[in-house]
């Protein structure tokens, strides 16, 4: 994937939608954490707003064009974790977030092992976040991405509150604030 290439229609949009889930948090913030880096565009919007704020991404993918770039502009504050790092990380109970940005694998397994791993991460007043919830773009349905938040939220929800879809685009995220372990 190249950095230049932007997937949604209106950045503006995005950053619009970005700045209204990361209002919602109710804690001070110190820490976000973004599964699936891709073109780097939520990375980048997530950093732009918060100067001084740490961002953990964690991909797959280790040679992403974004990666090599938000390392050299904000070499403070982006730090890349990649995938297989992953055992090594979710065993770090010192690692808490305000900002979980769920945006990696699509299928339902991958979403629902995403949510396992890393909401235990974030703390009560933090922000939990799912890109292409209501992907409202045929071309790109992704319904394991709704199932699992359905199901995390059916068995969890009682640890939220305000659940909230926003419509940016065609992708269709949802966030919701963490209100107790």
């Amino acid at each position: 994937m190249k950095w230049q290439e932007i997937p949604v229609r209106d950045p503006r949009t995005y950053r619009q939608g970005i700045r209204h889930m990361m209002a919602k948090i109710e804690v001070p913030l110190a820490i976000g954490i973004e599964i699936g880096l891709g073109w780097g565009v939520s990375a980048k919007t997530f950093l732009d707003l918060h100067p001084k704020i740490k961002l953990i991404s964690v991909d797959i993918q280790t040679d992403l064009e974004a990666r090599v770039v938000l390392q050299r502009v904000y070499p403070k504050q982006f730090v890349f974790v990649p995938w297989d790092a992953m055992p090594f990380l979710k065993n770090l109970d010192v690692i808490k977030c305000q900002w979980l940005y769920i945006d990696g694998g699509h299928e339902y397994d991958e979403v629902k092992r995403d949510i396992e791993i890393f909401e235990p991460m974030l703390v009560p007043g933090g922000v939990i976040a799912f890109d292409d919830f209501n992907n409202a773009n045929p071309k790109y349905p992704y319904p394991g991405v709704k199932q699992a938040v359905d199901e995390f939220f059916s068995r969890e929800g009682h640890r939220f509150k305000d659940f909230t879809a926003i419509h940016l685009s065609e992708t269709g995220p949802v966030c919701a604030v963490k209100k107790e372990w």
